[in-house]
């Protein structure tokens, strides 16, 4: 029987299905006329800023700046994709952040977080000063770019280098050619963040310098740079740490004026006794305002011999150690690719016969197909492919092997030194796809090696 709704003057006649597009079409005219009356001029809605904030008067969160730098330094090495579309890009990890900040995450793209609508007491500044858990944007490309600010020399991004969160090391304005930093989104943390920009250094910067990459064991390093600061330098600490934070050597210095070489401390510094693995090159300056990272940068150094003996292993995620590498399908095929998969027993595809050749060079075999761990070519986000193939002696197959150490290995291919075997987009998972990565001292290039043999006895003991 038909149904008739009554709106002011309309008269709405519907039948069957059309029912309850009419009821929608009702309540929205409800909703609608309510408004002015629920949502005045000059209330919260009406009221947005220029930048689309809103007031947010007396609107503070529970997390301080230092909880939230914390959080994204937390979340180096994996991946999120916090809104299981198109895989972990950046501004995934921006939702997932707001979602941590209490907030509820906005859709869009990176790109589009210099224009929507912020959460209650959140402000949008172009052009900013960035303060530690300020969202960098960056205009460029068909989406942008988002980061989470620490320092000037420090952030945390996801979809650069990698699908997973990496701290970058470098001046935050400067992440390539074809991005541009835009400004910032400044959450309201709990205690505000006046204080952070107002101890920041006047004008302290370093230019001309030069940061360890690659170095082979035994070799020197001499630090290069120009500091200037608008106050006399009272500190500066020129350090090395492994990737627990244990310093392995510094020198410090004490120069008192306001611009200063580094070229002052050259003999005094000496790489040369350091053992082979993967390191942090720091360099800390200090005035009347406090202690400053100016420089931050990761780098390997080689050794000449063995770090690991020969064997058959399984190579487990450091995430997770029931995950191993093996060959996608259990391939014996040339070309197929490097996976990670859960532990099965008795699968000759997760083991892998590691083979000293010389120079602190290692080949991985596949003891299931018989073919060796290669190197690809460049992707477009930098990475490097790593899939089975039979033996070569272009060097695609060579890699060293780099303790933590502790527990964990690092991968380093010898045609690209400055990459690192990666689970590629940090996450560990059944298939996930393994690939050669910007070494960043991240979770999702450390690996355990267990001997194939001894079921999943450490071989990091042996390995000493």
């Amino acid at each position: 029987m038909p149904r008739i709704f009554f709106w002011g003057n309309a008269m709405l006649q519907v039948t069957g299905k059309s029912r309850v597009k009419a009821a929608a079409r009702c309540l929205l005219l409800l909703l609608a006329a309510l408004c002015p009356i629920l949502f005045p001029a000059g209330s919260l809605l009406a009221d947005k800023g220029k930048d689309g904030s809103l007031p947010g008067v007396g609107r503070e969160l529970s997390v301080t700046q230092e909880e939230a730098v914390a959080w994204a330094a937390g979340k180096t090495g994996r991946g999120i994709d916090y809104d299981g579309a198109y895989g972990a890009q950046s501004v995934d990890f921006i939702k997932a952040y707001y979602a941590y900040l209490g907030v509820e995450p906005i859709r869009g793209s990176a790109l589009s977080y210099t224009v929507n609508e912020l959460p209650e007491g959140f402000t949008r500044l172009q052009n900013a000063s960035p303060r530690p858990g300020d969202i960098l944007l960056y205009t460029g490309g068909n989406e942008g770019h988002a980061a989470i600010y620490e320092s000037d020399y420090v952030s945390y991004h996801q979809g650069w280098g990698g699908s997973f969160v990496t701290r970058y090391i470098s001046y935050y304005q400067q992440i390539g050619k074809n991005h541009r930093y835009w400004g910032v989104i400044r959450p309201p943390f709990s205690g505000g963040s006046e204080e952070a920009e107002q101890s920041k250094p006047p004008e302290m910067k370093i230019a001309d310098w030069k940061a360890p990459s690659v170095l082979n064991q035994g070799d020197s390093f001499i630090p290069e740079g120009r500091i200037s600061s608008g106050e006399a330098l009272t500190g500066l600490t020129v350090g090395v740490y492994d990737p627990d934070g244990k310093e392995m050597l510094s020198f410090k210095a004490k120069p008192m004026v306001r611009n200063y070489s580094l070229d002052e401390i050259a003999e005094t510094v000496s790489f040369r006794h350091l053992k082979s693995g993967i390191f942090e090159y720091r360099l800390t300056a200090e005035n009347s305002s406090g202690s400053f990272i100016l420089l931050s940068s990761v780098f390997a150094v080689k050794s000449k011999g063995r770090t690991v003996p020969d064997g058959l292993y399984k190579i487990a995620s450091s995430l997770n150690d029931s995950y191993m590498l093996t060959v996608a399908g259990w391939s014996k095929s040339e070309g197929a690719n490097i996976r990670l998969f859960r532990y099965l027993p008795y699968d000759a595809t997760e083991d892998f016969a590691i083979i000293y050749e010389d120079e602190g060079l290692y080949r991985i075999r596949n003891n299931n197909s018989g073919l060796y761990l290669t190197l690809g070519g460049r992707e477009k986000d930098g990475s490097r492919n790593i899939f089975q193939s039979a033996e070569r002696e272009d060097g695609s197959q060579l890699f060293s092997i780099l303790t933590d150490g502790a527990d964990h290995w690092f991968f380093l291919p010898r045609s690209a030194p400055a990459l690192a075997v990666s689970i590629h987009d940090g996450r560990v998972y059944d298939t996930a796809n393994i690939r050669a990565e910007m070494v960043n001292m991240g979770v999702a290039q450390q690996f355990t090696l267990f001997d194939a043999y001894a079921g999943f006895k450490n071989a990091q003991k042996d390995a000493r």
